[in-house]
């Protein structure tokens, strides 16, 4: 439904970085500014009209968490993350970096109110006209 396997997952160590909390002068807070909700657009937008729904998102959002939630637990743990990053350049550091910036109770694992926080803002953030859908225009990095 959102593309190959190899896709997301190369996508999914975009979007740790690209929303996940931005640290003040950092490389994730630039990454961030860089690619704004672009990214987004090709994996989370189902019916291929160029913009992504608030509903859209959700679904997309949804189905990653269960894609990473391996064991099925409810939960994502650092190991299930880094399953998911695995052969990446510092895969092992991604994955800490990421439940340290995304696990809120500090219980070492994200619960999907966690996982969706930071997409989410940025999903309210890039829509600049509150019509609850993310143009083409509005995903476009530094738009905001």
């Amino acid at each position: 439904m959102f593309g190959n396997k190899s896709t997301i997952g190369v996508f999914t160590v975009a979007a740790l970085f690209a929303t996940s909390g931005a640290i003040a002068g950092g490389q994730m807070g630039q990454t961030r500014a860089q690619s704004g909700m672009l990214p987004y657009l090709e994996v989370a937008d189902a019916n291929k009209d160029n913009s992504i729904t608030e509903a859209e998102f959700s679904r997309y959002l949804q189905s990653r968490f269960k894609e990473l939630d391996t064991n099925s637990d409810g939960s994502v743990a650092k190991v299930e993350l880094k399953e998911e990053v695995k052969g990446a350049d510092g895969a092992d550091q991604t994955a800490a970096t990421f439940l340290a910036l995304n696990d809120l109770n500090r219980d070492n694992k994200l619960t999907y109110d966690e996982y969706v926080k930071d997409p989410m803002s940025e999903f309210a953030l890039a829509d600049s006209n509150g019509d609850r859908k993310v143009s083409m225009e509005e995903a476009k990095p530094n738009k905001r």
